[in-house]
């Protein structure tokens, strides 16, 4: 069974019943559904509760002749973030030339029709049909079985984020819109799958029909407009000219009032055939999962730490924190520590654990020294959110990237520390305490890219399989940094100190916090910092 999308939803704003009911009935013999605002507020409000394509207004809606409440609806249509997103059209008996300019070129507005008789209908009529093709919108796209409800998945998802936002029912017609954007001169169109993302967005696999064939299937991004914007600049400025023509991602845009939606395609490379890191991970050998890390941050990636700046002494402490939007809360990680340990003081020095039985330097006591984190560092373009979700990859162990929200200039390490973050605390599965102390005491303790990695007797299949993969991702580490710093003491102090910052930072996470399984690897969190600490000091 296929499902339509909804049809062009229209605002006629018009206060008098001989002009709106003709209006209407022109209107909807062409297959528009009309709602009529007859006055300013009933205008605003309609505009402020319900999501609309376009907007046909008169500039006066009062019996007055100096009204121009129409004009200032305009102004309205922009506060409310529907300029460029909902085209408005404005039709009036009283117009004059420096009105109509004023209405095209400083609100925005479309058109300007003057009400001739007999004639401004026509002209209205194909106004519409030309704005509507403009701004891109579909209404003849057809839903394959189980799509609909996805999108309905998805207007959760978005929700769950932003409460203060209109209901799903009521973000599920800006969705629409968005694919039909996407997607604009597709017949049909069928989302295979849906993932939640880690901030209030969503992730879809599409696949469109196009009127000569089946198309290439795609991945799809939808969240909040403000981060799809800052993520598509990120992306022309960080992404499109430096990543691999054979490994490259392009990326597409669209927008309404709430939301955006990003269109990756991905060179040489079908959507249906990719799987993300975390399956990669969890289905190859260390072998093989340590190759296909050679080839992300040799070649994908290689642009990116090319143009690295020269050495300058940075706070790590103070970038990591910026990079993570901690600097305006100085206690928020003392807050996520306290929410484990009610007991918990940021001044102790000193930080014990029951398991394993061990007494460590408290983190945040140990960052509070400016000098402990002041060190020579280079900057280059990072991803900045590089954990599995976010790595999709192929069976040979190629890789492209997605989600740019994040990417621009930060710590040259950065990457690195993140994903094996990701590795420890998402992807390796459930430890004891004392086994995960034992992995990374091990890890640690590696203070060369060829140093043998010695394991503990006893260790866990799961941790095993983590400390090889992330050992050969410290080697790529430090072999980024050893033609610019050639002690190789000197370069764990750089990579532990980045790392602590980014363990610290798993205690905010709200994944770590609300998914059930994860919770307990806050506190393996805690302590993997606290021995991290006692390495440094």
């Amino acid at each position: 069974m296929s499902q339509h999308f909804q049809h062009p939803r229209l605002l006629l704003v018009e206060d008098e019943p001989h002009v709106y009911l003709t209006l209407q009935r022109y209107l909807k013999n062409e297959g528009y559904a009309v709602t009529l605002a007859t006055d300013y507020q009933a205008a605003y409000t309609q505009l402020t509760t319900q999501h609309f394509h376009l907007a046909i207004i008169d500039v006066r809606l009062a019996d007055d002749e100096t009204d121009q409440s129409g004009m200032q609806l305009l102004r309205e249509v922009e506060r409310l973030g529907l300029r460029g997103v909902m085209p408005c059209l404005i039709i009036t008996a009283i117009g004059t030339k420096a009105m109509a300019l004023q209405a095209l070129q400083k609100l925005g507005a479309e058109r300007f029709i003057e009400k001739e008789p007999g004639l401004y209908i026509t002209e209205l009529l194909d106004a519409i049909r030309v704005a509507l093709g403009k701004y891109r919108f579909s209404f003849g796209i057809e839903y394959v079985v189980g799509t609909a409800h996805k999108i309905e998945q998805g207007a959760q998802y978005v929700r769950s984020e932003e409460p203060s936002w209109p209901l799903p029912e009521q973000l599920v017609p800006q969705i629409e819109d968005l694919l039909g954007k996407l997607f604009y001169g597709a017949n049909r169109l069928w989302i295979d799958k849906i993932y939640a993302g880690l901030s209030g967005s969503f992730v879809l696999e599409a696949h469109p029909t196009w009127p000569t064939g089946l198309g290439q299937s795609m991945i799809v991004k939808i969240g909040r407009r403000d981060k799809t914007r800052t993520e598509e600049e990120n992306y022309q400025h960080h992404v499109e000219h430096f990543l691999p023509a054979r490994h490259a991602t392009h990326l597409s845009t669209a927008y309404t009032r709430h939301l955006g939606g990003l269109l990756y395609t991905f060179v040489e490379m079908e959507a249906e055939d990719t799987i993300n890191f975390n399956t990669f991970y969890q289905h190859h050998t260390p072998q093989q999962i340590g190759a296909a890390l050679h080839y992300l941050f040799t070649n994908t990636c290689r642009l990116w730490y090319q143009g690295r700046t020269p050495p300058d002494y940075e706070s790590l402490r103070d970038l990591y924190l910026a990079a993570f939007n901690l600097s305006h809360q100085p206690d928020r990680l003392a807050r996520e520590i306290t929410s484990l340990r009610p007991e918990y003081d940021s001044h102790d020095t000193l930080i014990s654990f029951a398991a394993p039985a061990v007494t460590l330097p408290n983190p945040l006591h140990w960052l509070a020294r400016d000098e402990a984190t002041v060190m020579p560092v280079c900057r280059s373009i990072t991803h900045g959110d590089l954990q599995a979700d976010n790595i999709l990859m192929n069976e040979a162990g190629e890789c492209w990237l997605i989600d740019f929200y994040r990417t621009y200039r930060s710590h040259i390490l950065r990457d690195f520390i993140e994903l094996e973050t990701d590795i420890k605390f998402r992807l390796m599965g459930d430890l004891t305490p004392e086994d995960f102390a034992r992995l990374e005491e091990t890890l640690i303790n590696l203070q060369h890219p060829d140093q043998a990695l010695a394991l503990p007797d006893g260790l866990p299949e799961t941790a095993q399989k983590a400390a090889h993969v992330i050992s050969g991702l410290r080697t790529e580490a430090w072999r980024l940094l050893d033609a610019i710093q050639p002690n190789v003491r000197l370069i764990q102090r750089e990579y532990l100190t980045g790392l602590l910052l980014g363990t610290l930072n798993i205690l905010r996470l709200r994944h770590y916090k609300e998914t059930t399984e994860l919770q307990p690897r806050r506190e393996l969190a805690l302590l993997s910092a606290a021995l991290i600490c006692r390495q440094l000091q």
